[in-house]
């Protein structure tokens, strides 16, 4: 690829939170390959705007942390210019809205991106990183908030990503109505439109337009190596999950499997966002660990016998393809999970299971050794596959991102067979 375009990103989680919480959402990694690859830059990225509301009730720190690139203030508005890791920088800006940011909630961020200050605020970034002179650049989103900057900046080329669908997501889609619309703006003119998973690409279809589905991905580089196991890991067989505990989680299920399986340690990695789902700490043998940062993770993985995605099913899914079934992969695990939306895909190299006597009998056998499946990484799966195919199709037409075959061995996989590291309960 030869040709090179400057690209303006409205992420869905904002580069602050790639800072407090370390890189683990689609839009941060592939944000991060992007701003590698030669046929991209500068890569400007817009965090959501941040309200007075938000700084004095969550600390929201504003700017984010790296090297200043230049400040202003505007009307109603000051913004911030930070280059935070090399090929990246993000525009921060701080706002005073307090009432409406209680009143509307997460509608506020559909209010706040059509405010002109706002508007001011991204074309200043624009001008500082990209050029006033030039509007040869294209946008990049994942969120339909950003629907009314988009058709003001006019891009040359536009790709939508959609992360979590508003229009099926259990907590999003109560602002399903400012969604509607803002997902019609942004369809009409994008010349690019994807999704992680079928059910999303689903909802979607009432718009008439094409939808590609792009899986989600991983780092394999952060895996495979002998690392050590963490010191408060539990010791015995291990069960894992590593992800936010909220209300995908049907902890009935959780609760009746770790009841069938007494001598098997279930670990829980991620942020507790549902207190229900604390209730199965009061479990003997269910740990609720808390959130590891993306960087010690690998460890943590390497340490499970099993991968679990122990999801609700129907009411609650997200519509959307979890990045801790490639990381399970990608560290060697044997994978357990619930029926979930996309789970007959997954069935050459994951165990599917309808109920809690099925998974409980799924892990005795995986963990005694008689029931093993091969894994495997496609490399179609890497994140810097996907963001090489991304690039290609915010600097050109020549990317159609027409499905690939994945599922399907061949040379170029990335495979693994790691058997139980010890011995299974009798």
């Amino acid at each position: 690829m030869t040709a090179t375009r400057a690209v303006v990103a409205f992420p869905f989680h904002d580069w602050r939170k790639s800072q407090l919480e370390g890189i683990r959402t689609r839009d941060g990694h592939l944000l991060r390959e992007l701003a590698k690859n030669p046929a991209i830059g500068p890569l400007l990225i817009i965090d959501r705007p941040v309200s007075r509301a938000e700084r004095l009730t969550r600390r929201q720190p504003v700017p984010i942390r790296g090297t200043p690139i230049g400040s202003r203030t505007g009307d109603g508005w000051r913004g911030w210019l930070t280059s935070p890791e090399p090929g990246i920088v993000v525009l921060d800006v701080a706002v005073n809205d307090v009432w409406n940011v209680v009143r509307l909630g997460r509608g506020w961020w559909f209010e706040v991106f059509r405010q002109p200050r706002i508007y001011e605020a991204v074309e200043w970034a624009i001008d500082t990183v990209i050029g006033n002179s030039s509007r040869d650049f294209a946008c990049l989103a994942w969120t339909p908030t950003a629907a009314p900057i988009l058709e003001a900046l006019q891009p040359a080329r536009l790709v939508f990503d959609s992360l979590d669908n508003w229009l099926i997501h259990p907590v999003l889609r109560r602002h399903e109505r400012q969604a509607r619309a803002a997902y019609s703006a942004i369809f009409a003119r994008a010349d690019v439109i994807l999704a992680s998973g079928a059910a999303s690409a689903a909802a979607f279809a009432p718009f008439g337009v094409p939808i590609s589905i792009v899986a989600n991905g991983v780092d394999i580089d952060r895996f495979g190596a002998a690392l050590e196991r963490p010191a408060d890991m539990p010791p015995g067989l291990i069960v894992g999950y590593a992800g936010k505990l909220a209300g995908r989680i049907d902890v009935d299920f959780c609760r009746a499997v770790a009841g069938l399986l007494p001598d098997v340690q279930f670990v829980f990695l991620g942020p507790v966002m549902d207190l229900h789902v604390r209730t199965l700490a009061k479990i003997p043998n269910v740990h609720l660990l808390g959130d590891r940062r993306p960087e010690v993770l690998p460890a943590y993985l390497e340490s499970f016998d099993i991968g679990w995605i122990p999801h609700r099913v129907g009411e609650g899914e997200t519509g959307g393809d979890p990045i801790k079934l490639y990381e399970y992969w990608a560290a060697g695990r044997q994978v357990v999970t619930t029926a979930i939306d996309g789970s007959d895909g997954w069935r050459d190299r994951a165990f599917v299971v309808a109920d809690a006597a099925e998974a409980a009998s799924s892990i005795r056998l995986i963990l005694s050794g008689d029931a093993m499946k091969e894994v495997w990484v496609d490399p179609d799966r890497l994140w810097s596959t996907i963001a090489e195919r991304l690039a290609a199709a915010l600097v050109s037409e020549n990317e159609s991102f027409a499905p690939s075959a994945t599922g399907v061995p061949n040379a170029g996989d990335l495979r693994f067979n790691a058997p139980p590291s010890s011995p299974a309960p009798s």
